[in-house]
């Protein structure tokens, strides 16, 4: 009997902590999840262990060596696992499927008492457990006599399924030498040749169950102890349940108040804790940063009206740009914050409404030359709709530019604003433990960090969202600036903000095109710098929502011209 483990992803859902560290390493209570399981499995008659390998791999070989316990190691090496998934690791070990073997992946952390059942028995064998409504991934249905009568993976499971008579799969199969041989990697090495190398092996087992040419019995595990560690609410679970009780009383103890929250949104924002504040919103942290830091702060305008709001006109340095595309000239604001005499200054990148941006070289210059504020604030709350599949925010930079303050509303990006949440992050020490002992302790609501708990799953699917926010709104620019009557800028937000020409007024459009159309744009006239009534922001849509959009829009600023233009006649 042989045990082959796949440890060659990358583990993106337990970043920061898989940058440096691969996932089969993590520690549960200290203990490596891949030292756990070989621990467990070498108690048995085992004659050889295979580990697949790929991000960080050489951390692997170092920590495990060349046997243990007595047993070999093999390494295999997949060098394309960024671009691939388990199935093409396991086909990669094909040539060593000769002989009855346990097949696992590398993040389960169990009690040694849960494999002990896949070495009673010479058959196909996987181990399952009762759905929970926490888990995720493949489920199984089985018959009476628990075999395998389907495996559905999570992308199939519809919304409204029914999970109370599931089973969740461990991820550890027994199968034995002649299925191996005769049909698992026959049908294995078909579908690497004829389809994808980006798919999970459950697939090729889900199907041959459905052909009916392969049996599988389910052996349940349920009251045994056992975690699946894919992101870090997985990670707090298995620590909790691997303790004894007087550790976990400790644990509990100390997280009153719900500051594991800033574990959570480090792992959203790959960031150290640490260097966190986290907020009922964004707002909350601003108007800490107003009340106890600025003396006197200097900021462009147009901007968000939050930051002015509540103080007092000789707090306020106001700058403007006088450029036509209300961009920023970094030597002429930092002229204007040296003179004003300012502790802190405000840039917000991309701005609001103007949607405009500034490199961050620029954002490094100006930390460098305004190092003498207690304070500068970046409010980076549309970074991530500035450029697809670039990191250009400036968190990475914390550490070099100490009086650097970045806040991000998840509001803005996200798309949660009823949930409230938002942050400030600083390498200051001191700056971090002010805005914290300013906040009450219970300013996050339990809706909020269940939200945070989950957004790193998504960490993906967020990304291609805003890579298609940013098609849509370049889609929605090249319609924009076809339309006579307005000044289109280009955006590096999620919204579009728009000059009205031919005398039409911004609350006279916003009134006419909720009237008239049923739809529903910002004016703009309440911004400092934009009281004239001629700028609009419009949000970007999906295409068939731009396109239901644009003759709304064309015609409601025909209409309103052509009023303009009788008041003029007569």
């Amino acid at each position: 009997m042989q045990v082959v483990i796949l440890a060659a992803g990358v583990g993106r859902r337990l970043s920061p902590l898989t940058n440096n560290v691969p996932k089969c390493l993590v520690e549960v209570n200290g203990t490596p999840i891949i030292v756990q399981t070989l621990d467990a499995l070498t108690k048995y008659n085992l004659n050889r262990i295979i580990i697949i390998i790929g991000h960080l791999g050489s951390q692997v070989k170092k920590r495990l060596g060349k046997e243990y316990n007595g047993v070999p190691i093999t390494y295999i090496e997949n060098h394309v696992y960024s671009k691939t998934n388990n199935i093409y690791s396991l086909w990669l070990a094909r040539n060593f499927l000769n002989q009855d073997t346990i097949l696992m992946e590398c993040d389960i952390f169990f009690e040694p008492k849960v494999i002990k059942k896949l070495f009673q028995k010479r058959k196909n064998i996987t181990l399952v457990d009762k759905f929970l409504p926490f888990m995720d991934g493949t489920f199984v249905e089985v018959t009476k006599d628990m075999k395998i009568s389907r495996m559905v993976p999570a992308r199939d499971q519809t919304e409204g399924c029914n999970y109370s008579d599931k089973y969740k799969t461990l991820n550890i199969y027994s199968l034995t030498k002649k299925y191996l041989q005769e049909v698992f990697v026959p049908s294995l090495s078909l579908y690497i040749k004829t389809h994808s190398h980006n798919q999970y092996y459950e697939l090729i087992l889900g199907a041959l169950i459905y052909l009916g040419n392969t049996s599988i019995s389910a052996v349940d595990v349920g009251g045994s102890k056992w975690a699946e560690v894919d992101d870090f609410v997985d990670l707090e679970r298995a620590e909790a349940m691997f303790i004894n009780m007087a550790q976990l009383f400790k644990k509990v103890d100390r997280a009153y108040g719900g500051y594991w929250r800033y574990d959570l949104m480090s792992c959203w924002v790959e960031t150290n804790s640490k260097y966190l504040a986290i907020g009922n919103g964004a707002c909350e942290i601003i108007s800490i940063l107003k009340r106890e830091i600025v003396r006197k702060i200097t900021f462009a305008v147009p901007s968000f009206n939050e930051y002015e709001a509540h103080l007092e006109k000789d707090q306020i340095n106001y700058y403007t740009s006088g450029s036509p595309d209300f961009s920023i000239d970094v030597d002429k604001f930092i002229a204007s914050v040296k003179k004003s005499d300012s502790n802190a200054a405000l840039i917000i990148n991309p701005d609001i409404p103007s949607a405009q941006f500034l490199k961050p070289s620029l954002i490094r210059y100006l930390a460098k030359k305004l190092s003498h504020l207690d304070a500068l604030i970046v409010d980076e709350s549309f970074i991530d709709f500035a450029f697809s599949g670039k990191n250009v925010s400036m968190m990475p930079q914390l550490e070099n530019l100490k009086n650097l303050i970045i806040v991000r509303s998840l509001s803005k990006d996200v798309g949660i604003p009823g949930i409230r949440l938002g942050f400030a992050a600083s390498a200051n020490k001191d700056m971090i433990a002010l805005i914290n002992t300013q906040m009450p302790i219970w300013n996050i609501n339990s809706v909020a960090e269940y939200c945070l708990s989950i957004l790193p799953k998504y960490r993906q699917e967020y990304r291609k969202a805003c890579a298609r926010v940013i098609e849509d709104r370049d889609y929605f620019y090249s319609k924009l600036v076809r339309i006579p009557g307005i000044k289109v800028y280009p955006s590096s937000a999620n919204f579009m903000f728009v000059e009205l020409k031919n005398g039409v007024k911004s609350d006279s459009l916003k009134k006419h095109m909720f009237i008239h159309a049923n739809m529903l744009i910002k004016d703009c006239s309440n911004k400092r710098g934009l009281r004239d009534r001629k700028f609009i922001r419009i949000s970007v849509r999906a295409k068939e929502d731009i396109d239901a959009f644009l003759p709304e829009f064309v015609a409601s600023l025909k209409s309103l011209a052509q009023g303009e233009n009788m008041k003029m006649v007569s």
